[in-house]
């Protein structure tokens, strides 16, 4: 089922869904500050596709997983 988990100061740290106790589906990562980090899809407990990646507001990145 849905999933997502929080800081101490209450922002979302990450969001997404377990089936069979693996990550499946889209999944969101979250700074401290609520700024989107990653996000990216599972497919059974393994990052599948296209992935993306922000560090900090000025460098971004994307990353492929086959």
């Amino acid at each position: 089922g849905q999933w997502e988990d929080y800081y101490s100061n209450g922002q979302l740290s990450y969001k997404g869904n377990y089936i069979k106790d693996n990550e499946d589906g889209q999944w969101e990562y979250y700074h401290s500050n609520g700024q989107l980090y990653t996000k990216g899809n599972y497919i059974n407990g393994n990052e599948d596709g296209l992935w993306f990646d922000s560090w900090n507001e000025d460098k971004h990145s994307l990353h492929l997983n086959l």
